[in-house]
């Protein structure tokens, strides 16, 4: 996606976005942990500012925002369990449960160190 994403930039144009990934030096244990508790392709053997360099981008910025993520999280789920009621009548129960699990998976997966997310700013 990446590659993609250079591709069709401008040139001397800049990427921004998010990423959740894992910090280095988990073991293959730990590693699988962070799969289970982060978004699916949390996974990458590199980190951010290799791929961004990798897809050919330069001036690459990473930025660890996890703090504030965290804190996010803690709101999100704090705030959709308040509208619970009105929540599971307009998402259905499984659409609610399921999106509390990923948010408490994701906050369990940072407070344990093994989630972090990270601001990444590229130029083309």
């Amino acid at each position: 996606m990446l590659r993609e994403c250079h591709r069709v930039l401008k040139p001397d144009g800049v990427l921004a976005g998010y990423i959740i990934h894992t910090p280095p030096g988990l073991t293959p244990v730990q590693e699988q942990e962070a799969v289970d508790l982060g978004p699916s392709a949390v996974g990458a053997e590199r980190s951010p500012a290799d791929m961004a360099t990798e897809a050919g981008f330069r001036e690459v910025g990473v930025d660890d925002v996890t703090d504030t993520f965290l804190a996010t999280l803690d709101r999100v789920i704090s705030a959709r369990l308040s509208c619970e009621a009105r929540l599971r009548e307009s998402e259905g129960d499984q659409v609610f449960a399921d999106e509390q699990g990923e948010n408490e998976g994701r906050r369990r997966g940072v407070l344990s160190g093994l989630l972090k997310r990270s601001l990444v700013v590229a130029r083309k």
